[in-house]
């Protein structure tokens, strides 16, 4: 590799990102996740995904519903499929998160499908119009959740 990894050594960091980017040496298997780099380096034990999909940079022990959510997203654990609409730490039950959950991650399919970012604060009345002005059909709120929920 040229280098070795320790805590803290910033150049061997800089190094290995180099080495993901343009998938050279141990970085061309860390470019293809954790679950295929921790297979193929023999430490799954220690890989932390969901589905597959690395986690996002929220740990999901520190707020209601966000392991839940990691959990029944359809790809794995993913931040933009639906996110907790609390930001309470998890000292109870998530069950009250699921129905506001699932709302969220049909208001990001249909944002995604108008290819919208997310992270606007787009309301659903705004997606209807704006998917309405784009093809032409009168496609109101309610026919969008309909579509989304499919």
């Amino acid at each position: 590799m040229g280098y070795s990894l320790r805590f803290s050594d910033e150049e061997a960091q800089r190094k290995l990102l180099e080495d993901i980017a343009y998938k050279r040496r141990l970085g061309k298997v860390l470019a293809k996740g954790v679950k295929h780099s921790s297979e193929k380096l023999g430490a799954q034990e220690f890989a932390v995904h969901v589905k597959g999909m690395d986690l996002p940079a929220w740990d999901p022990r520190g707020r209601l519903g966000s392991g839940l959510s990691y959990a029944t997203a359809e790809i794995g654990a993913s931040h933009l499929r639906g996110w907790p609409s609390t930001g309470e730490m998890p000292l109870r039950s998530a069950l009250d998160t699921v129905e506001p959950m699932i709302r969220d991650r049909d208001k990001k399919i249909i944002a995604d499908s108008a290819v919208v970012c997310t992270f606007f604060p787009w309301t659903l009345k705004d997606l209807s119009q704006l998917v309405t002005l784009a093809t032409g059909k009168n496609l109101t709120v309610s026919k969008l959740e309909e579509a989304a929920g499919e």
